[in-house]
């Protein structure tokens, strides 16, 4: 047994305080365009769990604490569903996915549900939900990219030759002794500082959220290639250029988001929920494991503000941020003090063993209930495209 990370207890608390809602259902698809050999494909996998010690982690309770144990050998199934003889197989698969997307996953026995599903001739969809427990966006990232790797070598009768995986029980061992090092408690008390800043909940159109629950609808609005194109243009240009495209692109998203919460509401001092990647070393860039950490983005928007300005104070935030987003270092106190979070997710889906795919990051229909709005901003398949994913509390909207 060992103890969670800080970012894993909070999960596992969220859950707890929501036990029958799949509030952290961490769920993508990759429609394959393509011929998928199951045995070959049902061995690849059991191959990556066999190497990663997060796909082979459950939680448990000892004297009321929660625990994760990791099991020595663990077996792999891959569901498999054949939909191609349906008379319509994508009505066929919505309907499983309404279904299929809400089902729990029993924290004591496996942390994932992997399903393999034949849509027609040289058409095949993987489905993969993993509990956010052990997932962030670049953990999915690079559990894609291993299982593609994984597959391309069982095809050639290779698996053998499957590499050793950067294991999540290191980064635990890093975090633990990191929270005792003075760094971390600087990075503690910029964050506590910004919570002296009073800041009033959101105001939506005049509405102010009471009690909420976990109730989510997810409403996605594809930019279009043209004002895709246009923003990076942007991006890289005086005044919002930065150390790179996308830490540029996230400080235009974030000015434009915090723009709008001003103008909806007349609010100056805004706050914002912002994710850090938190990986340190190169080995933790390439764990499969939950490392994010996310603490608030605060500006005061004055009466003379101007975009660029207030972009320049984005990127200040954005620059300390990243300077004090240190292991471990999100907490409950942080998390409830803010309602709005913008997500800038820059992970990349490739081809999968050669074939291409199109990746759909699938919505439960749940979220944070601290959250009344969700900002989440994609382009997987790398196509020139953004696609926001509006996440809007029930109650409020």
């Amino acid at each position: 047994m060992r103890p969670l990370s800080q970012a894993q207890f909070l999960m596992w608390l969220g859950q707890q305080l929501n036990p029958t809602a799949p509030l952290y259902n961490m769920i993508q698809t990759f429609r394959i365009a393509g011929e998928v050999n199951r045995p070959v494909f049902a061995a690849a996998w059991q191959a990556l769990v066999d190497r990663s010690d997060a796909l082979r982690t459950t939680i448990h309770l000892v004297d009321e604490k929660p625990w994760q144990a990791v099991a020595a050998a663990m077996a792999a199934p891959v569901e498999w569903l054949d939909l191609s003889f349906e008379p319509d197989p994508e009505a066929a698969y919505a309907a499983w996915l309404e279904t299929r997307k809400v089902r729990l996953l029993a924290l004591d026995e496996r942390l994932w549900d992997c399903v393999l599903i034949k849509m027609g001739p040289a058409d095949f969809l993987w489905y993969l939900n993993q509990h956010h427990l052990i997932t962030d966006g670049q953990a999915f990232a690079n559990t894609y990219r291993y299982m593609a790797e994984f597959y391309a070598l069982a095809q050639a009768d290779k698996l053998a030759e499957v590499p050793a995986l950067p294991q999540y029980g290191d980064y635990l061992a890093y975090e633990a002794a990191h929270r005792r090092s003075q760094a971390w408690q600087e990075a503690r008390a910029y964050w506590l500082e910004k919570l002296d800043t009073e800041v009033a909940p959101t105001d939506f159109y005049g509405r102010v959220a009471g009690e909420t629950t976990g109730r989510t609808d997810r409403v996605p609005f594809a930019v279009g290639r043209e004002r895709s194109a246009r923003l990076r243009d942007i991006a890289m240009a005086e005044g919002f250029a930065s150390l790179n495209i996308d830490m540029s692109l996230y400080t235009i998203w974030a000015t434009l988001l915090l723009t709008t919460m001003h103008r909806l509401g007349g609010q100056n001092q805004l706050r914002l929920g912002t994710p850090f990647q938190a990986r340190p070393t190169p080995a933790f860039k390439e764990t499969i494991g939950l490392f994010i950490e996310i603490g608030p983005l605060q500006v005061a928007i004055e009466p003379e503000e101007t975009f660029v300005s207030l972009g320049e104070q984005v990127m200040g935030e954005m620059f300390s941020g990243l300077l004090n987003a240190q292991a471990g270092i999100s907490d409950a106190e942080l998390n409830r003090s803010y309602d709005v979070l913008l997500n800038y997710v820059n992970a990349r889906f490739a081809d999968f063993a050669g074939l291409p795919v199109q990746t759909d990051w699938v919505h439960t229909g749940y979220g944070d209930s601290d959250h009344l709005l969700r900002l989440q901003i994609t382009d997987f398949d790398d196509e020139g495209e953004f696609l926001l994913h509006f996440d809007l509390n029930a109650e409020l909207f």
